[in-house]
């Protein structure tokens, strides 16, 4: 009887825990349709989806063993996430063509992290610097697009990122200048920026945030086989999970009181950075869709995949990995091998010939190589 009774129990809490565990399912499958700030847990669910994903196929099979009406439910509720399951894998081969066409452009996007370190090559510190301009040879973009981007002019411990660039053929420029410092003969500056082998015959930037810190969206135009194509670049607001922003405090708390009431309170910072993501969004759109010609979108989006914030900003446009990349394809690599928060979109004018993420542990993020023609 005891026996019997411990197995009805369990059989309860194995009940209770599928059923938590499909809801849940079911939730993070509805992410991308959710918006921020409706319900803002959501961000969570979103960037479990691919966990949610997992623990439900293992469920499923060990209820095909318990109770088998419970796994064939729970096998038709698996269907609902086909949408963020599209937007997660890319399945095609995974291969990349070094040599690329004549009438192709190369696109690589990347955070960088302020180059890790800008000390003069002569120092051990710049190692991590120099191995990531060795990577941008390698695989020798027409433009790169960079986040967390910095460059120190007139330095004496400090030397030029921008120079170092132009060293490697990059000879035109454009950067959104969200921070500038100047201290005596010495000036620093920051933001998102753009380096080029072909010309930039226009160039401009828009605030998508103020507060806290400055953060821009910036364009350049080039011509790609004598059509006008304008690429756009930008660094959505990062987490800041470890630390408490000026904005999360009045003037009626010190910084001291305020770190109290938000320390650990990971929840509190994921839900309000997805709130602002939706605000940036919003705004990016606003732009990038008055756009007088053809676009590009390329950058740290600090999102996932499955987010209402990625469906809203990917809009009509060709997610490049989606379409010629491999696997899960996760750029940056600190928390979760599962995210994918760096992204190029491609308008539906041109055709992306290749796609690849170069899985190198230099910056913080992995950059993303694309090579993309006119249809």
């Amino acid at each position: 009887m005891a026996s019997a009774s411990i197995k009805n129990i369990f059989i309860k809490i194995w009940r209770i825990a599928c059923i938590t565990l499909s809801l849940s399912y079911l939730l993070a499958s509805a992410s991308a349709f959710i918006p921020p700030e409706s319900f803002s847990p959501i961000t969570f669910f979103a960037l479990a989806f691919p966990i949610f994903l997992i623990c439900q196929l293992i469920f499923c099979i060990i209820a095909f063993f318990i109770q088998r009406k419970l796994a064939f439910v729970m096998i038709l509720i698996i269907p609902f996430g086909y949408y963020n399951f599209g937007n997660t894998v890319a399945l095609h081969s995974k291969q990349w063509q070094p040599v690329k066409k004549d009438s192709s452009l190369r696109i690589m996007t990347w955070n960088v992290e302020s180059f890790v370190d800008l000390s003069a090559q002569s120092y051990p510190k710049s190692a991590a610097r120099v191995q990531m301009l060795k990577l941008i040879q390698q695989y020798d973009p027409d433009v790169l697009c960079l986040q967390e981007y910095k460059s120190v002019e007139g330095g004496k411990r400090r030397i030029s990122a921008q120079k170092e660039l132009d060293s490697i053929g990059y000879k035109y420029h454009f950067c959104s200048n969200d921070v500038v410092i100047k201290t005596n003969k010495r000036v620093v500056s920051g933001g998102v920026a753009f380096f080029s082998k072909l010309p930039l015959f226009d160039s401009g930037k828009v605030k998508i945030r103020t507060k806290v810190i400055n953060e821009s969206i910036a364009n350049v135009d080039v011509l790609l086989n004598n059509k006008p194509l304008r690429i756009y670049t930008a660094h959505l607001a990062s987490f800041e999970l470890s630390s408490v922003t000026y904005d999360e405090y009045t003037a009626d708390e010190n910084v001291y009181r305020a770190t109290i009431k938000t320390k650990g309170s990971v929840q509190h910072k994921l839900t309000k950075t997805e709130v602002l993501h939706q605000q940036q969004v919003n705004l990016i759109n606003d732009i990038i869709n008055k756009s007088p010609y053809s676009k590009i979108y390329c950058g740290d989006i600090n999102t996932t995949p499955v987010s209402y914030n990625y469906r809203i900003l990917k809009g009509n446009m060709q997610d490049a990995f989606l379409v010629k990349g491999s696997g899960i394809g996760a750029t940056y690599y600190k928390i979760s091998p599962t995210l994918r928060i760096d992204v190029c979109l491609v308008d539906t004018s041109l055709n992306i010939l290749q796609c690849s993420v170069a899985e190198k542990k230099l910056s913080d993020h992995y950059p993303v190589i694309t090579d993309v023609c006119w249809k």
